[in-house]
């Protein structure tokens, strides 16, 4: 006896002769410049692909811009489509000190030293206070006077040590990539100024989309002209697996920091290879394929 079965053909894309690469456009275009010392704020860039449309949300970037140092630096974003086709880019930031913070001359009573994203203030032994403006009471500078005494130092040299920096937390952490790094804290106090936490300068920056380890220091200048710093070391590592829950549905999945991405099958198309890959033959090989 003959049995009938029933032949279904369906046509799929070869997508390595099909589809182009992505394209980025940066936003802001490059290089710019920054002024140093104020918060970085990326202009964006935008990812188009073909096949897939928008998929600015699947963009990727590396490296960081450090405000509080002049330089330059680059920053590097890539994007790749469900076909597997890839496109990168650079953005060149230019951090410059443009501005004068003494020129107005701040410091009422002292000298003003000008440095990235501010200025501090030596004060005269008579004046205390951020901007030197406010007159030391008779008992504190006399007391200020006797512990120079006691300590054989010269007045005009009121304050021989530093102020004393605490970091909150540990001095060295680990910290998860692609999350966003809360500072843990630290506060400084002076025997003279008292407490200087707000005029703690931080320098380094940690970029949690790279992998590896950041130093970053604290530093404090009080009215004596008397510098403290202590550092935190930062190490971001990635121990979270991407791939662990099966997120590609038709293909296969590639761990990243933060992420994955997916390589899909060839009749497959999407962020997790779950949408079928559509054909117009005018436009690409097509091939047949039996279920």
């Amino acid at each position: 006896m003959l049995r009938s079965c029933q032949l279904t053909i369906y046509l799929g894309c070869d997508r390595a002769d099909v589809f182009s690469a992505p394209v980025l456009m940066l936003l802001g275009g490059t290089p710019i410049q920054y002024e140093a010392g104020t918060l970085f704020v990326d202009p964006g860039v935008v990812g188009t692909d073909s096949q897939d449309g928008d998929i600015t949300d699947h963009v990727k970037s590396s490296g960081s811009v450090n405000t509080i140092k002049e330089g330059s630096y680059s920053l590097t974003y890539s994007v790749k489509n469900s076909a597997g086709r890839s496109a990168s880019t650079i953005r060149i930031v230019n951090v410059v000190d443009s501005i004068d913070a003494c020129q107005d001359e701040p410091c009422v009573h002292g000298t003003c030293r000008d440095h990235i994203g501010g200025y501090s203030c030596s004060c005269s032994v008579e004046f205390y206070g951020e901007n030197c403006d406010t007159e030391r009471p008779g008992e504190m500078l006399l007391g200020v006077v006797s512990l120079l005494d006691v300590d054989g130092l010269d007045v005009s040299d009121y304050s021989s040590t530093a102020a004393t920096i605490v970091l909150q937390g540990v001095a060295a952490l680990q910290h998860e990539a692609g999350t966003p790094y809360v500072e843990p804290g630290v506060s400084a106090t002076d025997l003279i100024d008292g407490d200087l936490t707000s005029s703690i300068v931080v320098s380094g920056t940690v970029a949690t989309g790279v992998l590896g380890s950041t130093v970053l220091t604290y530093a404090v200048t009080n009215t004596a002209g008397k510098t403290a710093s202590v550092t935190r070391v930062v190490h971001v590592v990635d121990t979270i697996d991407g791939c662990a829950s099966s997120p590609c549905a038709h293909g296969t999945c590639q761990d990243s920091v933060a992420g994955f991405s997916c390589e899909c099958n060839v009749k497959w198309m999407g962020t997790t290879c779950n949408t079928p890959r559509p054909c117009t033959c005018g436009k690409c090989v097509c091939f047949a394929y039996v279920v």
